[in-house]
């Protein structure tokens, strides 16, 4: 599948997208990765060539410019994507968002529910108070960006301890994902979209963690897919579960990007 990238405008800089040649026979399908948009790339071409696929950032993520506020919300980087997708040209649409971006996508149907049709969560849980509060001060401090290049060893131990602990942090054995690590060539490009997000990412991050799962999700209207979180069903309304987990673009197998493809294939097309 060929991809073509691109930018959108909106009053706080520009998004940067990738866009999969238009297929016509569906409504178009907006994707909003965890970090980077080439992040979709597997699951894109999974999905198939007949309908027209967007994968957009998050300000703030990847290629898309910084901000300038300083506190933002969930609500600030919804309405900076719905901004975007006006931009391109992109009225009515079905939505898919991945870990931070299935925050930002629960948002957007709740702020623009007149443009979402149906709606893919993967990856939101919900957490109670005193998580949330951890993961939002430990998470990810501010990245340090010194003479030292302190923030080029900031941003490895980050994306390499992700793919072997959760949280990332807490790097002992019982918080192991057993993974292992994908090859070096992944956790380079992981990499540097951190860094290129170093004067952000933080914020974003924040903004996850302090997403009122509790109060937002049964605001939700569009018929939605949930990832296999059970602690979320009770708080949407039109709501159905997949019998798979998350989309992991460095460890799925080819097997497994086409198994749940096929899953959302049939959520999007059945009336």
């Amino acid at each position: 599948m060929k991809f073509h990238r691109g930018f959108a405008e909106t009053p706080e800089g520009q998004v940067h997208f990738i866009e999969s040649a238009s297929g016509d026979a569906h409504l178009p399908l907006v994707m909003i990765p965890q970090a980077s948009a080439n992040e979709q790339k597997r699951l894109m071409a999974a999905i198939g060539p007949d309908r027209r696929m967007i994968a957009i950032e998050l300000l703030g993520m990847g290629d898309s410019d910084a901000y300038r506020a300083d506190n933002p919300d969930m609500t600030f980087f919804a309405g900076a994507t719905i901004a975007a997708l006006s931009d391109v040209g992109l009225e009515k649409f079905d939505l898919l968002g991945t870990h931070q971006g299935a925050r930002a996508a629960a948002e957007i149907a709740i702020l623009a529910p007149d443009r979402v049709r149906k709606l893919i969560l993967d990856g939101v849980g919900h957490m109670d108070d005193a998580v949330k509060s951890e993961y939002a001060d430990h998470y990810l401090p501010k990245i340090p960006i010194d003479h030292e290049g302190t923030q080029i060893r900031v941003a490895w131990y980050y994306v390499r301890d992700s793919m072997l602990f959760w949280p990332w942090y807490k790097r002992e054995a019982s918080r192991s994902k057993h993974t292992g690590l994908p090859s070096a060539e992944i956790l380079h490009d992981r990499v540097l979209d951190v860094l290129k997000s170093a004067h952000t990412i933080h914020k974003n991050m924040h903004a996850t963690f302090a997403y009122d799962t509790s109060t937002q999700l049964p605001k939700v209207t569009a018929p939605t897919l949930v990832s296999d979180f059970d602690n979320i069903l009770h708080l949407i309304p039109n709501v159905s579960q997949t019998s798979r987990g998350f989309y992991d673009p460095d460890f799925d197998s080819d097997e497994d990007v086409a198994a749940l493809a096929e899953i959302y294939r049939n959520f999007l097309d059945k009336d």
